[in-house]
């Protein structure tokens, strides 16, 4: 689509064109401007809008209040409220020069990718080659870095190519790079200093007299020697547990699954979902820096602190919600077949038990009430009435 084609879109909103009548007169059929306007819809703000807490567009786009943004063509445009600026919300509008440079980009950044992906097939020939010669992988990473100059990958993803089998390196044993063994050593020999600024004190005064979104996570196990865990995470203020099969118990596990989590509900919507999260000082929560760090944006999506060693009494509401888990996992049963579907129907049950002490509403009633019931959804979550509730222990032996 050309900018001229952009042009004739935002005219014809403007006139409260039909999107079936829009694609005629540009002879396309009417999913492609469909998608045309909902992918290069951006926020307008309206200084009319009063806000204590600043929103950025992202969060806008998802929680926008008004009605007529649900229906085709998801736009402002046609709007006589948007075009007399009598309106009260922020507008959503196309704006046919910035799709175009939307496109414009997404198009440099494709040709850039696919650059990448040709340079890297001739690259792994070359060092497959000169693997097959029996040179050395440092003599093989310096030589070829002279050819491809910035192109050229570094010696540790020589070492995980070779890792996964992408290249044939016929030694029985390769000399690996101990680099990031021996720093997550100091890291763990020193964890009092590492913990600086991030222990329970320190999650004491962060979050006093604010009004933050505090969640609270940790991990059940199986019995001992067994693979198979569940990261449980847990927000007291509404009662509401979400847990999330781990294969392993690793810091990589634990980043998957929130990083998962974010990929479904965005950055900012897990942003206020985790604002703080507090939990113990087990190996597989302390990449603190990845946790807190979005890989999509590189901004900061929450702020985690650690229990002080021994008090699991600092995070109670995390520990007291195992009692219900544990009905259906008892300890002792081994957690290696429980798959994470099994795991959203149990959490599911759970939150869907009334709870006397918030006037008999239950956590997903909460939930839905403070978010959407289409975030629950997108947490893969569902409420079920109370007499529909089940839960009843793993029909399975341990291990």
């Amino acid at each position: 689509m050309k900018l001229k084609d952009r042009i004739e879109i935002e005219i014809r909103l403007r006139e409260n064109t039909g999107i079936r009548e829009i694609a005629r007169l540009l002879n396309v059929n009417p999913s492609t401007v469909s998608r045309e306007i909902k992918k290069n819809r951006m926020v307008c703000r309206n200084k009319k809008v009063i806000e204590l807490n600043y929103r950025d567009n992202e969060e806008i786009l998802e929680t926008h209040p008004c009605e007529l943004l649900t229906k085709s063509p998801n736009v402002c445009n046609g709007c006589p409220r948007y075009i007399n600026n009598h309106c009260y919300y922020h507008y959503v509008i196309y704006n046919a020069e910035q799709a175009d440079n939307n496109y414009l980009k997404l198009k440099s950044e494709s040709n850039s990718k696919i650059k990448n992906e040709v340079v890297q097939i001739e690259l792994k020939k070359d060092i497959q080659k000169l693997l097959n010669l029996g040179q050395p992988i440092s003599h093989i990473h310096i030589s070829l870095k002279e050819i491809y100059k910035d192109d050229m990958v570094s010696i540790q993803t020589i070492y995980d190519w070779i890792s996964k089998g992408i290249v044939k390196y016929t030694k029985k044993k390769i000399k690996t790079r101990a680099t990031n063994l021996s720093k997550d050593k100091i890291e763990y020999k020193k964890r009092l200093e590492f913990l600086k600024n991030k222990e329970f004190q320190d999650f004491v005064e962060y979050t006093k007299g604010k009004n933050l979104n505090i969640v609270e996570m940790d991990l059940v196990c199986g019995p001992l020697g067994s693979n198979g865990y569940i990261l449980t995470i847990f927000i007291p203020r509404i009662q509401f547990l979400m847990a999330y099969k781990l294969k392993y118990k690793t810091p990589y596990e634990v980043l998957r699954v929130l990083d998962d989590i974010e990929n479904k509900i965005g950055y900012s919507m897990f942003k206020k979902l985790f604002g703080v999260i507090l939990t113990d000082r087990g190996s597989e929560f302390l990449k603190f820096n990845e946790i807190e760090i979005s890989k999509k944006t590189l901004k900061n999506r929450t702020k985690i602190f650690y229990c002080d060693a021994g008090t699991p009494t600092q995070k109670p509401f995390i520990e007291n919600i195992h009692r219900l888990l544990r009905k259906v996992y008892p300890k002792g049963v081994s957690l290696e077949n429980v798959s994470q579907e099994d795991l959203y129907e149990v959490v599911s049950n759970i939150n869907s038990l009334k709870k006397k002490a918030y006037n008999n509403k239950t956590p997903n009633d909460m939930f839905i009430e403070t978010y959407s019931k289409t975030l629950l959804s997108k947490l893969s979550l569902r409420a079920y009435n109370c007499d529909e509730v089940v839960l009843l222990p793993l029909n399975t032996t341990s291990k």
